[in-house]
């Protein structure tokens, strides 16, 4: 599936840049033109998002969080290309489909920074780069619905974004960290999992596979 998905990716991103050149050396751009586009790009973007949760099925601890971004991406397409081809211009049509995007969006960033493969010290920063993306979501969500918004909300959305986008960058280093065992006696470490035999270097004491995900508790004794 990915693979096809992956193609799909790549034909609609070409189709959509030729559409695009089109219109500004033709200069015809009429109101089928922009349908057109905007279903190429919706494409695109629909496509990106089931190759994110199509990696995500293969991460332990995520739970039924993949399907549901299935499931929310291909709502939030049918309501997009739907609305653009049958030209609504209901306010609450785009609300809740904007809204149905900010949601998929959430749920892709929560699969893209999970504490899977993460040292257990590093775990946090996964946690914290989900939570603000939560909290962050739920501001524009709140701006969006409610009417008379205030500035603080404007505030809260940039200092959220500005948090998640830093732990977000985190992610991906601690998890090449989380690779490079400590300057420590290799005899005294972990070196695989006791359930799948997934190879890792971590401490004694509560350890959790980046693999399967089974967490147990390994002490050493002497002699």
């Amino acid at each position: 599936m990915i693979r096809v998905t992956l193609w799909v990716l790549i034909a609609s991103v070409v189709v959509g840049a030729l559409m695009g050149v089109w219109a500004l050396l033709s200069g015809d751009f009429d109101e089928t033109d922009g349908r057109l586009l905007g279903t190429t790009f919706s494409v695109t973007g629909a496509a990106a998002l089931v190759i994110v949760f199509g990696r995500a099925l293969e991460r332990p601890g995520l739970g039924r969080l993949p399907y549901g971004g299935f499931a929310l991406t291909a709502v939030s397409f049918v309501a997009i290309v739907a609305g653009i081809w049958a030209e609504v211009d209901a306010g609450w049509y785009w609300k809740l489909a904007t809204s149905l995007t900010v949601v998929t969006l959430t749920a892709a960033h929560a699969s893209l920074v999970s504490p899977a493969g993460l040292a257990v010290a590093f775990r946090w920063v996964a946690r914290a780069a989900i939570g603000t993306g939560i909290v962050l979501a739920l501001l524009i969500l709140v701006m969006m619905w409610v009417p008379a918004s205030s500035d603080a909300i404007w505030r809260g959305i940039g200092v959220f974004a500005i948090l998640s986008s830093a732990a977000s960058i985190a992610v991906p280093v601690m998890r090449r960290l989380s690779r490079i065992p400590e300057p420590v006696d290799r005899s005294a470490l972990v070196n695989f999992c006791p359930r799948c035999g997934e190879a890792m270097a971590e401490l004694p004491g509560n350890i959790e596979c980046p693999g399967c995900g089974a967490r147990a508790r390994v002490e050493f004794s002497a002699g």
